[in-house]
């Protein structure tokens, strides 16, 4: 996910925990969800469908189907502005792998590059995929890290822990009192890199928040 994670876990029955193992089996989780969302991973699933310059259906596999159908329904309640096939217009824009934000691309450049975006170009059925525009790209960097978390989030809760914090880079889900007994505290920076101070701090119970940047 290109970033590190901190997970705190109250043990408040005390029982033996093979911290070693946890941390293991974490790092396999998420080792999983790289392989499919990760635009940085050449071999991902992301990559693949990416990749796929055909219009004819392809299978993909249960979580990118999960992720994309929540993308869809987010899509529409945003009105369109939540759009995931946005990627050609990140590089563009010089935000993509290749960093690269020396100059803006030109008016032009930004209409052709439009006429194939956009998410009534992909069509979702099952565990498949259909581009109807085969030049389609798809970014899922907005949506996959939360669903990371709350893989973990998820995995924790089956470990048999009910009070936890789960952390990736700046993706949180809380459950549970903390280990004074209240609610998660949640620090928010002020928004300028050279800042350390605080700009106010939230509280959270059973709940998730996501922060971005500066």
């Amino acid at each position: 996910m290109g970033t590190d994670y901190t997970i705190s876990i109250i043990n408040q029955k005390n029982k033996i925990v093979d911290v070693q193992l946890l941390q293991h089996q974490v790092d396999s989780l998420l080792i999983e969800v790289n392989n499919i969302f990760s635009n940085y991973i050449d071999s991902s699933e992301i990559n693949n469908i990416n990749r796929h310059l055909s219009t004819k259906s392809m299978n993909i596999s249960p979580e990118m189907a999960e992720v994309m159908g929540t993308a869809i329904m987010i899509y529409e309640l945003s009105g369109g502005k939540f759009d995931i096939t946005i990627k050609p217009l990140v590089d563009i824009w010089g935000f993509g792998e290749d960093f690269n934000t020396s100059q803006f691309p030109s008016v032009e450049l930004i209409k052709k590059t439009k006429e194939y975006v956009g998410f009534e170009k992909l069509v979702l059925k099952k565990n498949t995929l259909q581009k109807l525009n085969n030049l389609i790209q798809i970014d899922l960097n907005a949506i996959a890290k939360g669903w990371g978390v709350d893989q973990v989030a998820e995995f924790i809760h089956k470990n048999g822990f009910n009070r936890y914090m789960v952390e990736i880079g700046g993706e949180i889900s809380v459950s549970g009192k903390n280990q004074y007994n209240n609610n998660w505290a949640i620090g928010i920076p002020i928004p300028e890199y050279l800042q350390s101070k605080l700009y106010t701090k939230i509280n959270l119970l059973n709940q998730s928040v996501a922060t971005s940047g500066s």
